[in-house]
């Protein structure tokens, strides 16, 4: 039971599907030919932030929020609007070149949450060309129930103790989830990104600022056959 599992996440830890939020609501302000566009946008950008962390979808806060605004819209083509923009400026990390590396290492698997539309999670992963890279994909809320479900399965199917799976995330939530179902499962958190999410006080086994330094975590837990 030597094996090592790395799972990952997918946005905010393989690809930057964040970065693009911001022209997303610039775009939209501006068609509304208002003033304060930066105040507007930068509100807007809170209450993403914050009720992404949250797993609140935009069907539930958007409306009020627009309407507290001032702003009427539709909100069913927002979403879908909001989601094309999103895929159509998706950006992996450079430094997912070291996924090669760690595939020769250990196995890898995506551990993800659903995305507020069904199915469109795997989607979106294979788009982005990173499914060559691994061996099963666990989306919570489409796939599999939650943390315990997917990392129970990854138990079985690698034949591996929990002391053996790195969970690589960029939000506190998961990794919170998985050590406590799994209290030796090894957390690390990638720094992309140090907003709302990050005031949560649970702490990681591991911060990493690049995948790469995960190769010499995972090489050192090899080296480690207990």
């Amino acid at each position: 039971m030597n094996n090592i599992v790395c799972a990952f996440d997918f946005d905010g830890t393989l690809a930057d599907t964040y970065s693009c939020l911001r022209e997303f609501y610039i775009e939209l302000i501006k068609e509304y030919k208002t003033h304060r566009i930066d105040d507007l946008v930068n509100i807007l950008l809170y209450y993403e932030d914050l009720y992404d962390a949250c797993r609140i979808p935009h069907d539930f806060w958007w409306p009020k929020l627009f309407s507290m605004l001032g702003l009427e819209v539709n909100v069913k083509l927002l979403i879908q609007k909001f989601w094309e923009y999103r895929i159509n400026h998706t950006r992996l990390f450079d430094d997912i070149i070291a996924l090669d590396e760690l595939s020769n290492k250990c196995r890898l698997v995506i551990l993800c949450y659903r995305d507020e539309v069904s199915g469109l999670k795997i989607k979106r992963i294979k788009r982005s060309g990173l499914d060559k890279y691994f061996e099963k994909t666990y989306i919570i809320g489409d796939n599999v129930k939650d943390h315990s479900e997917a990392i129970n399965d990854i138990i079985k199917s690698f034949n591996v103790v929990p002391r053996r799976i790195f969970i690589i995330d960029d939000k506190p939530e998961p990794l919170m989830f998985a050590k406590i179902s799994f209290p030796e499962i090894n957390t690390v958190n990638i720094i992309r990104y140090r907003g709302i999410p990050w005031m949560h006080p649970f702490k990681p086994d591991y911060r990493i600022s690049n995948l790469s330094e995960l190769i010499h975590i995972v090489a050192g837990s090899l080296d480690n056959k207990g």
